[in-house]
């Protein structure tokens, strides 16, 4: 209760979705929802409990029902029903302990269709695909994104507290209502792995099979070896995805272009997402970029697959 105090004490002061309209706040608590709502071995549907990485959702579900109650909006609870893996509970309890002998301590998963993930760990078949096709209709809610761009939001709030980059407040003095579009330097390679054994995966990914990588270190070598001897002229980077709060970030991104290819939108944050960043050190260069299969041998020494029982 403290917590909570605290935290309507501070969106009234600075209520920084004000200006968000309605379809935006419905979009925000779904993105909460997928973040906080976790599965039982017993098939139910549960709220991770409180702690360090959950406070911050909590709070922003706590500001997300303020704004609602000052406008006088009635939001409806997001349905189970919204939920992909709510359908399939009987096939979760099936496997959910069978999942759980895979889980190792530092470990990274590839979730797929079987046939692409038996091709992965036995002769470790890999797609790197460009960053811009993952916005087509083709990929599912939890890989559709815009990755070349993310836009965040100033408001009227943020210059009355003075809390607004000097470099956004000399481009706009005037206060108001502020669309921020960070456009990233060029189109890129990128393929993603997650760091999360979740049982929710095989669902939000609409698949039926998981890669689960034991030797992280390893894998990363592997792939990214492999990816240097087929791309020339090229930056390449493995690193965790770094996530951000389009309502909630006020300064300019850091000026290192490379660290922008890292950025993804906060609703992804469970994904636990690690991606290797592939970019042209011609960046003048304007060419469309087609995917590339590398091949990094087999990986049965270092992975184990999954199959979803159905």
């Amino acid at each position: 209760m403290e917590n909570e105090e605290s935290w309507r004490l501070e969106y009234r002061i600075r209520p920084y979705l004000r200006h968000a309209p309605e379809h935006s706040l419905k979009d925000r608590l779904h993105d909460i929802m997928m973040n906080i709502l976790y599965l039982t071995a017993e098939g139910k549907i549960g709220v991770k409990p409180p702690g360090r990485t959950q406070n911050p959702w909590l709070q922003k579900l706590i500001d997300l029902e303020h704004e609602c109650h000052v406008r006088g909006l009635d939001i409806q609870k997001l349905s189970i029903e919204d939920l992909p893996y709510t359908k399939n509970l009987e096939i979760i309890k099936k496997n959910f302990s069978k999942l759980e002998k895979f889980r190792c301590r530092q470990m990274f998963c590839k979730y797929g269709q079987k046939k692409y993930m038996e091709s992965m760990i036995k002769k470790g078949v890999v797609r790197v695909a460009p960053a811009s096709s993952f916005s087509g209709d083709g990929h599912n809610v939890a890989q559709k994104d815009q990755e070349l761009a993310i836009t965040t939001y100033i408001g009227p709030y943020d210059y009355d507290l003075d809390m607004i980059d000097p470099y956004f407040r000399n481009l706009r003095p005037k206060r108001g209502v502020w669309e921020v579009n960070h456009v990233k330097p060029s189109d890129y390679y990128l393929y993603c792995v997650s760091a999360s054994l979740d049982i929710r995966m095989f669902f939000d990914f609409n698949c039926d099979s998981c890669v689960v990588i034991h030797d992280q270190y390893e894998f990363e070598r592997r792939l990214k070896k492999a990816a240097a001897s087929n791309f020339k002229n090229h930056v390449l980077i493995f690193d965790a995805a770094k996530y951000v709060d389009p309502y909630f970030i006020l300064q300019r991104l850091p000026a290192d272009p490379i660290f922008l290819y890292f950025i993804k939108h906060l609703r992804f944050m469970y994904q636990g997402e690690y991606r290797l960043v592939i970019v042209s050190r011609d960046t003048d260069e304007v060419r469309m970029l087609e995917p590339v299969f590398l091949e990094i041998g087999n990986i049965e020494d270092i992975a184990s697959l999954f199959i979803l029982e159905h």
